[in-house]
């Protein structure tokens, strides 16, 4: 084409094939814009090309098949479906306008005329407001005009040019676990949001596919705030007794459903009983005059420990509900108490036995053991007691003895009077230290039973 002098390429819209069948491109400031444009079959091989403008001059010319790409223009020929077409990166306002579509052939070129729209990549003019609280879940209404069928989707932020590929969830598609995209109505779709956050907070785009190429978007801003007012009550209860739990609930809600349920979090407690319906364990009680519902345990557990929460709003709107944390305690056994006279250690073991309860009868080995084991020890101490007596009275015995009676030293070879008179009327067993009922009158034979334990025949007394 572009050999050709310049008069063969200056045309009028008369010269122009198609010329009443406009190809339209919409792109988004900052995006891209795709123009389709076909071509009649027998021109597979020829040059294919866009201009702007009204395509008179060479610079008018923005891309050919001959070079892919230029600059932010791309070119791509299929020449099996006869329709090339023509890529426009980087949109600016300046882009927006009229193109010509042009195939190169002898004598005047083929033209179809084509028309750009740059649209400002934010939206919207309004919006709708949504609130939510955290650990809770929130619902989007995103009204539309478009076919039931045709796709939507949802998106976080401003900018049409990346919702779709953004999207958080679409209608034929799910995205996170925590959203979840219901299109049955024929004027909306619903998006619902579980556990919010407050990162959750912020402007949403509601997306719906448009068949003329520019999808239509509302805007939302959804609002997450914290949990107020919150209390928590402790209760604390026994084992096998019955315990009761107040909950109190806004007054606007006497109509409503009351419950009772268990989990760390409510948002994924397990009901254990709501009004109008029965458990075998656990009785709910509303009372409308005074705004508050009582739930009673008639048999406590121990796995009832935990976390509780009364609620009488599904919802879980701020300060409707009460947050309660329950404690079990076991039965305490009850020992008896001991007269001045103690009972044997058969004794004790049987009375000990005798108050353990039911739930304690694992604990009978181990206080039998324990009762076999003080009894041992009681008795070794006994022993140890009287054999240290004896033998502090036979060393106190042969002291007094070699100081008062023993008028000579005994020689180291056991020889001497004295020596053998000390020793001669000692008693065996040690257990009298005295002969008679008086010390004081039998002088000497103070230490005649004395026994022959705590001095050596060869030790030297002083």
């Amino acid at each position: 084409m572009w050999n050709q002098p310049l008069l063969f390429i200056l045309c009028t819209l008369s010269c122009f094939t198609g010329a009443e069948a406009i190809i339209r491109a919409t792109g988004y400031h900052g995006g891209e814009a795709i123009f389709v444009c076909p071509y009649p079959e027998g021109y597979e091989g020829s040059q294919k090309y866009l201009c702007n403008s009204q395509c008179r001059y060479d610079n008018d010319v923005l891309i050919t098949t001959d070079k892919a790409q230029s600059g932010r223009y791309l070119i791509l020929d299929n020449r099996a479906k006869h329709v090339f077409t023509v890529t426009i990166a980087d949109l600016d306002d300046a882009d927006a306008g009229k193109y010509w579509c042009g195939v190169t052939q002898s004598g005047k070129d083929l033209y179809s005329k084509a028309k750009l729209d740059v649209l400002p990549d934010s939206c919207c003019d309004t919006f709708s407001q949504f609130e939510g609280v955290t650990d809770a879940s929130a619902s989007i209404s995103c009204p539309h005009d478009q076919y039931r069928n045709t796709l939507k989707y949802i998106c976080r932020g401003t900018q049409p040019s990346v919702c779709l590929r953004q999207a958080l969830v679409t209608s034929i598609q799910s995205g996170n676990r925590r959203f979840t995209l219901n299109d049955k109505a024929w004027n909306e779709f619903i998006v619902t949001f579980t556990q919010l956050t407050l990162l959750d907070s912020g402007p949403y785009l509601c997306g719906v596919q448009s068949l003329t190429g520019f999808d239509h978007f509302s805007l939302v801003q959804l609002s997450v705030k914290e949990w107020c007012c919150v209390t928590l009550n402790n209760l604390i209860g026994t084992v096998g007794r019955p315990l009761q739990m107040q909950c109190p609930y806004p007054p606007q809600h006497k109509g409503k459903l009351k419950f009772l349920c268990k989990g760390d979090r409510h948002y994924n407690c397990n009901k254990v009983v709501t009004s109008g319906r029965s458990n075998s364990r656990f009785k709910l009680q509303d009372s409308v005059t005074s705004s508050s519902f009582s739930v009673r345990i008639t048999e406590l557990r121990a796995e009832d420990a935990g976390m509780f929460w009364c609620g009488s709003d599904t919802e879980w709107s701020p300060g409707n509900y009460v947050k309660i944390q329950l404690s079990v305690e076991g039965q305490r056994m009850n020992f008896p108490s001991y007269s001045s006279r103690s009972p044997t250690v058969s004794q004790q073991t049987t009375s000990i036995y005798s108050t353990v309860t039911p739930e304690a009868e694992h604990l009978r080995p181990v206080i039998f053991a324990a009762s076999a084991v003080l009894a041992v020890l009681l008795s070794v101490a006994g022993t140890l007691v009287v054999v240290y007596k004896r033998r502090s009275r036979k060393t106190q015995g042969a002291v007094v003895k070699v100081n008062s009676g023993n008028k000579e030293k005994a020689t180291d070879s056991g020889k001497g009077k004295d020596a053998e008179d000390i020793y001669a009327n000692a008693n065996v067993d040690g257990w009298d230290l005295y002969h008679g009922d008086d010390a004081d009158n039998h002088g000497d034979s103070l230490y005649q039973n004395f026994s022959t334990e705590g001095v050596s025949c060869h030790e030297t007394v002083a």
